[in-house]
């Protein structure tokens, strides 16, 4: 961010805050797409524990039509499966969202702090004086360069 900054100094204030912003944005946006994926975990991991309590119970339920009430050993291997799975989807699910908003917390923080510290370096900058000025390697192919002087009529 600073060294895109620095390198539109000399097109004005407008341009140089507008072009670190965007920075900012495209950092932030990768950040959170990363951090985006523990959601997902979160989000999916207990329907998958609930599409193995549904087969679950589908099995208990059939060994309970099968074999009746008098077979509790069959019965109640099925539920634990059911509760295996239930288990299973809400021990990965509530992790996973612990960390997704403790990191997106702390990735906006950082975000928040980076902007901040930008801004105080910015602040009193001599955009007047750096005007037309080139900083860097960063090439502007809309401008004419440096070295070229204009030649006016007259």
């Amino acid at each position: 961010m600073v060294r895109l900054g620095t390198s539109l100094l000399g097109e004005g204030k407008q341009a140089a805050e507008e072009g670190m912003l965007g920075e900012l944005a495209k950092e932030n946006s990768h950040l959170q797409t990363w951090i985006s994926y523990l959601s997902v975990i979160g989000v999916c991991s207990p329907m998958i524990g609930l599409l193995g309590t549904v087969t679950g119970m589908i099995r208990a339920f059939a060994t309970l039509g099968s074999s009746g009430i008098g077979d509790p050993s069959s019965l109640s291997s099925a539920i634990g499966e059911v509760l295996t799975a239930t288990a299973s989807g809400l021990f990965i699910a509530i992790p996973a969202f612990m960390a997704f908003y403790f990191l997106r917390n702390r990735a906006t923080a950082a975000i928040h702090h980076v902007q901040d510290v930008i801004s105080s370096l910015f602040r009193k900058m001599p955009y007047e004086a750096m005007t037309g000025v080139q900083i860097g390697d960063e090439v502007i192919f809309a401008a004419l360069p440096n070295w070229v002087q204009v030649q006016v009529p007259g």
